[in-house]
């Protein structure tokens, strides 16, 4: 709480926390009552259950007693008149427990201290019985008195359990009624006062509400743009004032930014402008570049291709002859057709199925080519020319000093994301020390073949990544070249 051009403020929190705090304590209260009342009612319905159910046991205790003492009688076993006196005292003790229980129904007593008494005297006159050697004729009298004796108790232990059940239910029935009257009372006590706090807080919140929509309505005027509007009033309770003042000096510093920007936009827009040509720049000397690479072709494989058709022909090998020159026509259209475009990649592996037959023939049994392709390639588009110098590579420099047995591998895998291409030869190998210059070298201009560097670059170049193309070897034992082909749809 505080006070500034006199005005004393105080904390919208501090409000609110007392409001609820009201309310939490009238519900809590009112709880406990409620809660207080209930085991109240519960204890005594409990008290006169347990009591119900002692002399609902008592009356069976009785017949138990009544067997025992007869079968006693007939067999005279030290056992039954054992059993029939623990029973006895089981009677006198449950009796006696639930005396001052009763005191509360006179009549219900009064039943019970006749039942006492007759088990008690039940209990002497069936020890003095007891005593007696053998029985006579004269000792008719007293056995007759305690059968019927026996009748008796069992009548009065069903009086004394209707009577106490009777009073018991009435005095239940009275106690549930006052808990619910006084539990409707508490009920409406805490309604009509969590009613006047809901009341109360409503009015002191009516106040918040106002002035946060105000500052609503300002917001959304200073989204629009109205910079000129008037500042928000400053207001009694502290976290508003607050809200207020920071929006008033929120608004004067989004107008001096928006004018700073103003001021610096001619700046920008010079700059970006600067910055596409510089872009468009490097756009086409990024496609130059690939172009030349791309152009790059080997001029000896060309040479001993057509010394090869010649000597094809001087032999008769018509045939041959013929096959020759339609592979070498294929790849030198494919080669011209497709200069500074993307090719489909199944079109790169016809041209690579044309230098491969013109190499059989070269090579005779000296080299062995596998091609395996696995998938539909029709829609993938690669930069044309980067699998035939692949395949040139392994045979002029891994299977050159090979008499026979040349064995060259391509596997092209389509895969969800990727197109996986694997080359591998069982040639002389390349040795750590120069497949780490091969891999770390700058691709050289005056270059005879396009080779690995530039299949390599122009991958980087048209990709934008350098983890498209890997080199495994060993020295006697082979390379492997993988070359990833990204899936880039619908740009055949």
């Amino acid at each position: 709480m505080g006070t500034t051009a006199g005005i004393r403020r105080i904390s919208v929190r501090t409000v609110l926390i007392g409001v609820y705090a009201t309310i939490t304590i009238i519900m809590l209260t009112g709880y406990l009552l409620s809660y207080n009342l209930r085991n109240t009612t519960t204890e005594e319905y409990e008290h006169f259950m347990e009591i119900s159910r002692t002399l609902s046991e008592i009356t069976l205790v009785v017949n138990e007693c009544e067997y025992h003492y007869n079968r006693y009688l007939r067999e005279r076993t030290e056992e039954d008149l054992q059993s029939y006196s623990t029973k006895a005292k089981n009677i006198e003790r449950n009796l006696t427990n639930i005396a001052e229980a009763l005191q509360e129904y006179p009549e219900t007593l009064a039943y019970h201290r006749t039942f006492y008494n007759m088990n008690e005297y039940q209990y002497h006159k069936i020890m003095e019985i007891a005593r007696i050697p053998a029985l006579t004729a004269e000792d008719y009298q007293d056995l007759t008195y305690v059968a019927t004796l026996f009748q008796y108790m069992k009548q009065q232990s069903q009086e004394l359990m209707v009577s106490y059940l009777n009073f018991g239910n009435e005095r239940y029935s009275n106690l549930l009624e006052e808990a619910q009257r006084l539990e409707r009372r508490v009920h409406s006590s805490m309604f009509l006062l969590a009613f006047m706090s809901i009341w109360l807080g409503m009015i002191l919140s009516r106040g918040i509400l106002q002035k946060i929509k105000q500052i609503s309505k300002a917001s959304q005027k200073l989204s629009e743009g109205h910079w000129e509007m008037q500042d928000i009033k400053s207001d009694r309770y502290i976290e508003l004032h607050a809200m207020a003042h920071a929006f008033n000096n929120m608004k004067k510093d989004i107008k001096r930014y928006i004018e700073e920007q103003q001021s610096k936009a001619q700046l920008e827009k010079q700059l970006v402008e600067e910055r596409l040509l510089v872009e468009q720049q490097d756009k086409l000397l990024k496609e130059a570049k690939l172009l030349t690479l791309q152009m790059q072709m080997n001029p000896h494989f060309l040479f001993n291709t057509l010394n090869m058709i010649r000597r094809v022909i001087q032999l008769q090998e018509k045939d041959t002859a013929v096959s020759l020159v339609g592979a070498i026509s294929d790849i030198l259209r494919y080669n011209l057709d497709n200069r500074g475009r993307l090719v489909p990649l199944s079109d790169e592996i016809r041209t690579l199925e044309a230098y491969n037959l013109i190499q059989q023939v070269r090579f005779q049994d000296r080299l062995c080519v596998k091609l395996n392709v696995c998938g539909n390639l029709e829609d993938i588009t690669v930069p044309p020319l980067i699998l035939q110098p692949m395949v040139e590579n392994a045979i002029v420099h891994g299977l050159a000093d090979r008499n026979s047995g040349g064995i060259i591998e391509i596997d092209v895998a389509r895969g969800a994301t990727e197109v996986i291409v694997r080359i591998q030869d069982n040639g002389r190998g390349i040795s750590k020390e120069r497949m780490q210059e091969v891999m770390h070298s700058n691709l050289n201009e005056n270059s005879q073949s396009i080779g690995i560097m530039n299949v390599r670059n122009r991958l980087e170049l048209q990709y934008g990544r350098q983890d498209l193309f890997r080199i495994e070897s060993e020295e006697n034992k082979g390379t492997r070249i993988t070359i990833v082909i990204p899936i880039k749809r619908g740009m055949v």
